[in-house]
């Protein structure tokens, strides 16, 4: 488990509350192998607006290629397509393409194989077959925190974890996390490397 202060709100934004699914749908189309990095702001209060390069989008979930505050790729976030809420160009990332591709890491890592996007369940041991850990965020409960862990069962309903605990070691227990209130998926993420290098290798149950 992690707890996270909420990112910075967007400012200065004009318009409708919300777009229209098919503007959206639109956009993140555009966004997909494009060089510009964009803003993400989802419809779940508090959560946090994602910054980084749309890398695969479909009707449930949608990829990213999470861009640090340093202008380096920050692992892979996956996201429910129906709660993107505005998906806009980020001007002060303009340099971001640029810098990358000088330091040799553009084009955005892709993962491979792609994991399939209309199906939750295999999508996070998908994710989890590319990184040691995945990261759940259930955000519609409490978008400041995650749970750090390995998918260890496939079950129709939920998502069972061997999970990471506050204190950086292995929970006694698995948890179980229902798919349909899972919101957000990480891998490869910075915040995720201390927290597992002091846990060391998953029980074996």
């Amino acid at each position: 488990m992690r707890d996270e202060a909420p990112a910075s709100r967007l400012t200065g934004v004009t318009g409708s509350r919300s777009d229209t699914s098919d503007r959206l749908t639109a956009r993140l189309q555009r966004a997909l192998g494009a060089s510009e990095a964009v803003r993400i702001t989802r419809s779940i209060p508090g959560a946090d607006v994602l910054e980084g390069f749309v890398i695969a989008s479909g009707a449930k979930w949608t990829l990213l290629a999470s861009l640090a505050d340093d202008f380096t790729i920050d692992g892979h976030i996956a996201i429910r397509t129906r709660q993107v809420e505005r998906v806009q160009r980020h001007p002060q990332r303009d340099g971001a393409t640029r810098l990358l591709t000088q330091r040799g890491h553009w084009p955005p890592p892709t993962l491979n194989p792609m994991s399939p996007l209309d199906d939750t369940r295999v999508l996070i041991h998908g994710l989890a077959a590319q990184s040691p850990t995945v990261s759940l965020f259930v955000e519609t409960d409490d978008p400041d925190v995650c749970f750090i862990g390995v998918p260890v069962e496939r079950t129709d309903r939920s998502a069972v974890l061997d999970e990471i605990s506050p204190e950086a070691t292995w929970e006694d227990t698995v948890s179980r996390w229902r798919y349909r209130d899972i919101t957000r998926v990480d891998v490869g993420c910075r915040y995720e490397a201390a927290p597992v290098e002091a846990a060391g290798p998953p029980p074996t149950r």
